[in-house]
């Protein structure tokens, strides 16, 4: 990997067209407060922080900017839009619209040199914890207070401060800018440059005012009489009554309005030019050296995943000839979800990011993650789960694996992008729908429970992988009414019997990546069962809340408990739409907090006193006595009753938690049937 580290102009960086962003783009989380400070660095002449661009050589040079897209889209808005500069300043400044301008002026300077002198420059990146621009400056603006010179700093932010009067104040709606440039009324607003149709009426549009003010000042119409004669020729003002009422107008504002409006913008381009950031500039970087520079420029931040950084290589940002409709609805969910627009066309890229949209409807493997949360937060971890599972899902099957180097493999490999992941995902459907018919299975949707919920992802990308793999290639495809079909869901009862029985033994602790590959080169033996006497003294080491001397942990034993029941054939009994049922304990947590028996500690996280419990508005178990509930709740009694298997005479004995031990000679010999008799049924049917 060559690099290079240059100072870069903050006009190139702008101005540069043959910058491409990849594909995926975090949202845009600056707020108007990180712009604003984005203008003062600018104006003040401090460096602008530091931005990434990987130039990838075949089959064309490119640049593909990794890092700075929000600095870039501020520093674009700011040089384009004062507008935005204004509504910024005024979430900064907390000016109002009809301040006078000494107001403005006095609030503006004032929180100016609150923040220089006071703000803490180093808390920027660590409350916003973003992978891009995650450091905002990397300049040290930390100016002592007795060194402090306001004239200095009067003279440097002028030209800020210019930028937002020329737009203050705001009146029905209107900047005094708009008002500037409709002239009255003298030239139709239809007639000018810079307005649009919207709503049925013309509108100024700020950004093309803005353009038209910088044609005034690099063509020299910096006077009143060029000013002037150049709006008469531009809009071929030709009556002797309209040009004398133009220019007795352009006259009396002069000074006031369109001089000061052609100094501001000149100036900003000037500050603009004079502004600099740091450039690393990659070429043909792989995804891994990319992501680990990255990670060292922003190490406050979320590291870059590697499916984000495939989003910035050719060969992903390939199109797709006609893409289905279903797949281009998908892809529009995910780049809404991105907060950016949705491209004309798929790409490769989009194919694996969205595969997880495409596939187990009915969440019996991998979880549900809506992509409808409006408060959802840019590195959410559902929505980040979601591109990276669909990547490896796709190198698992493909390229046999599921860490980086796998995924890049996918690239060598001859696939036929337009039609292979498509049907690939179809196949998945199918797979998945065979699944869904097999009585386990059933039970555990009942549950609302997937794979990938109660255990990790990596076992959910394990399991689907291994029964796709062996319902293609040993099966040849069959469908759910295909007498092979039985084979094939026996087989997804023994694998997921195994992989819950490694969870428990805490096998998947730890990096996975190495494991699943070398579990797909050896499916047989993924899907041979767990022997009974392995089972069984599992259960009854857990028994005692402890594994290898380790208290056991609620999360770890969750899955196993859901095995239980789902081997009982237990499904929940829903009160109302609102009932939910969550692992719980028996005997309340909360009665434990005073015991100093190590014997009874151990039992409050144990199996025999975790069961599947109802939860809900109007359902208070919480952490009271079982006595207690039994007095009052009668619906709540008669489900502790059956789903813990318990009676109302245990349910009496355990109301005192010194004897908890009473769960063993009540649930061990239940769940040693599960584990031998129900199981063994599940085994051979």
């Amino acid at each position: 990997m060559a690099y290079s580290i240059v100072e870069y102009p903050a006009t190139s960086f702008i101005d540069n067209r043959s910058i491409q962003l990849p594909r995926f783009q975090r949202k845009q989380t600056w707020k108007a407060d990180d712009n604003f400070k984005l203008c003062i660095s600018v104006f003040k002449g401090y460096p602008i922080g530091v931005v990434i661009i990987n130039t990838t050589l075949s089959p064309e040079p490119t640049d593909w900017l990794l890092d700075g897209r929000q600095r870039r889209n501020a520093l674009i808005e700011m040089r384009t839009n004062p507008v935005s500069v204004y509504q910024w300043a005024q979430k900064f400044v907390k000016f109002k619209n009809n301040d006078s301008e000494q107001q403005l002026k006095d609030k503006f300077f004032a929180s100016i040199d609150s923040y220089l002198q006071n703000e803490d420059k180093t808390s920027y990146g660590e409350e916003n914890n973003e992978s891009d621009d995650s450091e905002f400056y990397t300049d040290d603006l930390e100016e002592q207070s007795s060194s402090f010179d306001s004239r200095q700093q009067y003279a440097s932010l002028i030209g800020l401060f210019d930028l937002i009067s020329i737009v203050h104040p705001v009146k029905n709606k209107k900047t005094r800018l708009e008002n500037m440039f409709l002239f009255d009324g003298i030239i139709p607003i239809s007639d000018l440059d810079y307005s649009i149709r919207k709503n049925g009426e013309d509108v100024i549009d700020i950004s093309r005012l803005w353009s038209f003010v910088k044609v005034c000042v690099n063509e020299g119409y910096n006077t009143v009489e060029t000013f002037t004669s150049y709006l008469i020729k531009r809009y071929k003002l030709k009556d002797e009554p309209t040009i004398r009422k133009i220019t007795i107008y352009i006259e009396r504002h002069w000074e006031e309005y369109y001089s000061k409006c052609l100094k501001t913008l000149s100036r900003c381009e000037q500050t603009l030019q004079n502004s600099t950031l740091g450039l690393i500039k990659l070429t043909n970087a792989s995804p891994l050296d990319a992501q680990n520079l990255f990670s060292l420029v922003n190490n406050g931040g979320t590291k870059l995943s590697a499916e984000e950084l495939l989003s910035a290589r050719p060969f992903w940002n390939t199109a797709l000839n006609n893409p289905s409709l279903s797949l281009k609805d998908n892809v529009k969910k995910l780049y809404n979800k991105l907060g950016i627009s949705v491209p004309d066309e798929v790409y490769r890229w989009d194919l694996c990011a969205s595969l997880l949209l495409q596939i187990d409807r009915n969440h019996l493997v991998f979880e549900d993650m809506p992509f409808s949360d409006l408060e959802d937060k840019v590195g959410n971890q559902n929505f980040q789960t979601t591109l990276s599972i669909g990547f490896k899902l796709t190198s698992a099957i493909l390229a046999g694996g599921i860490n980086n180097r796998s995924v890049n493999q996918l690239e060598k490999k001859k696939i036929n992008w337009d039609i292979e992941i498509d049907k690939m995902a179809s196949d998945i459907n199918t797979v998945i729908c065979i699944l869904e018919d097999y009585d386990y299975f059933k039970y555990l949707k009942s549950w609302n429970q997937s794979i990938m919920s109660l255990t990790s992802n990596s076992i959910a990308l394990e399991f689907m992988t291994i029964m796709y793999l062996r319902w293609k290639n040993y099966y040849n495809c069959p469908t759910k009414s295909s007498s092979t079909a039985k084979n094939l869901q026996n087989e997804a009862f023994i694998l997921l019997d195994r992989l819950i029985y490694e969870y428990s033994i805490r096998i998947w602790s730890g990096s996975s990546d190495n494991r699943l590959a070398s579990d797909i080169q050896n499916i047989q033996s993924r899907i041979t069962a767990v022997s009974q006497k392995e089972w069984i003294t599992l259960i009854n080491e857990l028994a005692t809340g402890k594994y290898k001397d380790k208290l056991t942990k609620v999360p770890i034993v969750k899955p196993l408990i859901y095995h239980y029941y789902c081997m009982k054939k237990m499904t929940p009994t829903l009160m109302d739409i609102h009932t939910t049922y969550e692992v719980d304990h028996i005997v309340a947590q909360n009665l434990f907090s005073n015991v100093t028996n190590d014997g009874i500690i151990s039992k409050k996280d144990c199996i025999l006193n975790l069961a599947l419990l109802p939860k809900g508005d109007n359902i208070t178990k919480s952490d009271q006595k079982l006595n207690v509930i039994k007095a009052k709740d009668p619906w709540l009694t008669d489900q502790i009753k059956k789903y813990a298997g318990i009676s109302d005479g245990d349910m009496d004995i355990l109301s005192d938690v010194s004897n908890v031990k009473h769960l063993d000679s009540i649930r061990l010999p239940q769940w040693i049937d599960a584990f031998s008799g129900k199981r063994d049924s599940c085994l051979m049917s």
